[in-house]
This record gives C-alpha cells, structure tokens and sequence, in this order.
C-alpha cells in the first residue's frame, strides 16, 4: 500500500511518541536493575567512567542493523518505494529528496549524501577520495554514466563505513540490499577508470536530460597552438552540473544545443548566436570579447528577454560588465567560475604520512624572448616552467591535458603567471599568486579582478 504524505507525518508523529514511552519505560526498569546490581554485589561504591560508558552504549544501536537507501539522480526519487516499517536512511544527491515545492517532512528523514564524510570513515578508499576530490573530471571522463557511479561510490562507502550497514538503491527490492559483510566483493571497482563499469547502477536508466559544456577544438583547428584555459573555464562550470551529455562546439553549436548550458567562458565574433528557444542557457562568468558586440546588438532581443525571465548577466571582467550596461543590459561582476575550482585536500589527505608540504615555485606563460630578464634567475633555477599554449588537439585530449595542468597548479605553493584563469584558479588552491602585467596591457579578462593579486 502507497502512503500519502499526511498519512507518513502521522505515522511519523505516532513513532515519535511510540519511542518517548519507550525510552521512558526502558528507563525505569534499567534504573530498577542497576539497583538490585548493585545490592547484589554488597557495594556501595560509585560506578567508574568505563562502567558508565559501557552502561550509556547500550541501546543506542550500535549493535543494530542500519538499514540505507541511496538515489543519486538529479530527479525525484520513487518515494513510494521507501519502507517506513524497516526504519530505512534515505540518502540524495544533487537534489532534495522532493521537487522544492512539496513538503519533505516525510518518514524517514532525507539525508543529503556527503561523499566525503562517509568515505573518511571507511577503508581503502583511495579511488573513491580521487574520484569526489576532482569530481569535474571524471563527469567528463564518465558522461551521463557519472550519477551511476556516484550510486556505487555512495553505496560501498556506507557498507565500509557502517559494520551493521545493509544499503539498496531506492526502488529496488530489499532482497536486493548490499550488507557490510559483503563489501570485500567490490575492492575491485575504481570509479576513476574510464572502462570501470558501476556495479550498483540503474540499469536501464537513460539521463532525462541533457547537458554541455563548451568545446573549443574546432576553434584550435584554425591555428597551431591552443589555450588550456579555456577548457579550465569549462571544467570549472561543468562542477555545478550532475553530468555531461554533449560538448557543444565553440563556434558553431550554440544555435542547435537543446539541453541546459552553463554559458561560462570567452566568447569572440566567430560565434553562431544565439540560443534555440528549447535551450536552457545560464549566461554567469562569460567573457564577451570586443569582437562579439556586434553579434550581440543584432540579437539584442534574446539578450533582453534573458533580462527578464533569468535575470542579470554575470560578467566575468570589468570590461564585459560596461560593455553589457551601455547596451542596457543588465549584468553584475561574477568573476570566474575558475575561482571555485577547489582541489583542496580533505581530511584524509591532510592525516596522511605521505603527505608533502607544498613547497613548489610555479611560474606559467613564462618566455624568456618576450620578458627577458623579467624573473631573476635565482627564481628560474628553481621554478618549474609550464604552459597554457600547447600545440592542438582534439577535445578529449585537450580536456585531458588542461585537467592535469589544473592538478599541477592547484598543488604549488607559488605561482607566477601572465593570465587570468591560472591566477584565479591557483588562488582558489590556496597558492601565493603572482600576476605579473599591467593592468591596461593585461587581456581584459583580467580587469577588474588584478586587485586580488600579487602584483
């Protein structure tokens, strides 16, 4: 039988006060054994700390089985699937439990799932601490598999973390729950290997919806080298995303993407715009260079209409901002969404004995034909030298290739640099950064953010 909400609360109202009796009643009759213990024994002496810890543990449920339920899909879970009378622990991810209009006070309580939390309480786990510590690459690696892989890293890590723990993915059968006893089964999966196949998987389950982010490849086709840090750009708004179904070409797929695109990046004239009308576009940390204003006069109208239903359009830089408000736009300074870009180490990392002191000298974009003499030698000798600008590629490779020089920057303990992206992401990693420019020669996308750096 399928309960309604009304009929959960109540239930849940009646539990509540079922256990207030209970604990009521089990009390006093532990009252009453520890008395007749105690005249038993022929002492009079006051319990010890270990007895009384040893007295408070009981009951607790400890020893008890803990029953879990895990939905880590961007849409509402089947609800009517959960068992009230076997007390289970609803965990969700991405979204609450219930669309945000409905009440959720339903039994049992939905938990949103803190990756992790429950990882740092199991065992050998070090895939999995990968797999949540750079999240946004693996969405990429992964695609529109990644909230499967997300149900199984949630589910193994529970049954690792509890030893009474038996979980299931909400709308299978109980018989088909995972207990802690069986966890050994999967020490095998590795949720950051692109062939990994996710065991607890729904099967069957096709992603509702779609989602891009931008590819720049097509535009290095047309020249010799390309810039990583555009593919940092779009790694760093694909964090915000449950998963990834398309690359939508730089220059030419905007008009015919029809899922949801996070709009963060550098746009220039060589765009096709704008967006189909069965596109949901959120325009936050975009870059419009000089060259794209015409586009956007010509298509003032959808700029507008965003005006209105969305909202402001978030500027990545200064320049972007003033250009946007003298077509009566209305926008607001976002910055970049690189500046949230965290590899921060968890709790783990940091209790590690492995870990290292982060005592690198970074320096990126550095040339010595262009600035000689710029970086006193002593700092070159011992500095380690990298690029943005790479020879080009194609989009997994870039993105791979982009991925890595982040982990790199995100890990030294100083990093001088040239280019707004890097010095945004190295300072969100907790890097002294220096941006070395003036201010008026620097690219534009570094104006009105400089201040937040050494200069």
């Amino acid at each position: 039988m399928k309960l309604s909400y009304s009929k959960l609360e109540n239930y849940h109202k009646k539990v509540g006060q079922q256990k207030k009796y209970l604990k009521f009643y089990l009390g006093a009759i532990g009252y009453v054994l520890i008395l007749v213990m105690v005249n038993i024994m022929g002492t009079s002496r006051a319990l010890d700390e270990e007895s009384a810890a040893a007295i408070r543990s009981r009951g607790t449920g400890k020893d008890l089985l803990e029953n879990f339920v895990v939905w880590t899909y961007p849409h509402p879970p089947p609800k009517e699937e959960l068992d009230p009378a076997n007390n289970e622990k609803l965990y969700c991810s991405y979204a609450p439990c219930a669309p945000i209009n409905e009440d959720v006070n339903f039994y049992p309580e939905p938990y949103i799932l803190n990756l992790r939390e429950i990882i740092n309480k199991g065992e050998n786990l070090e895939a999995f601490h990968t797999f949540v510590k750079y999240n946004a690459w693996y969405k990429f690696l992964h695609g529109a598999n990644f909230p499967h892989h997300v149900q199984s890293v949630a589910i193994i890590s529970t049954i690792s973390a509890y030893p009474n723990a038996c979980v299931r993915t909400l709308g299978q059968d109980r018989a088909n729950a995972v207990c802690a006893a069986g966890v050994k089964k999967y020490k095998e999966y590795d949720p950051t290997d692109a062939n990994s196949v996710p065991p607890f998987a729904v099967q069957f389950m096709d992603m509702p919806e779609q989602y891009g982010i931008l590819d720049y490849s097509s535009r290095s086709e047309d020249a010799k080298d390309s810039n990583l840090e555009n593919e940092m750009q779009s790694l760093a708004g694909l964090q915000f995303l449950p998963y990834l179904t398309d690359l939508v070409d730089f220059k030419t797929g905007i008009p015919e993407f029809q899922g949801h695109l996070l709009m963060n990046g550098w746009y220039g004239g060589d765009i096709a715009f704008p967006p189909n009308n069965k596109a949901t576009v959120t325009m936050t940390s975009v870059h419009f260079d000089d060259s794209i204003l015409p586009t956007i006069e010509n298509n003032l109208k959808f700029f507008e209409v965003y005006n209105a239903n969305v909202g402001p359009i978030g500027a990545a830089d200064t320049k972007t901002y003033d250009n946007l408000l003298s077509l009566g736009l209305s926008a607001y300074l976002s910055s970049g969404f690189v500046s949230m870009m965290s590899f921060a180490d968890d709790e783990e990392d940091k209790k590690s004995k492995k870990k290292k002191e982060r005592d690198s000298i970074l320096i990126v974009d550095y040339y010595d034909d262009i600035f000689p003499g710029l970086i006193p030698q002593e700092i070159l000798d011992r500095a380690t030298r990298v690029k943005t600008r790479v020879p080009s590629d194609n989009s997994q490779a870039q993105f791979r290739r982009s991925f890595e020089l982040m982990k790199v920057i995100a890990q030294a303990r100083v990093v001088i640099c040239f280019n707004a992206q890097t010095a945004l992401l190295a300072m969100a990693n907790g890097a002294q950064t220096i941006l070395v420019g003036e201010i008026h020669e620097m690219e534009s996308s570094a104006h009105g953010i400089a201040h937040l750096f050494h200069r």
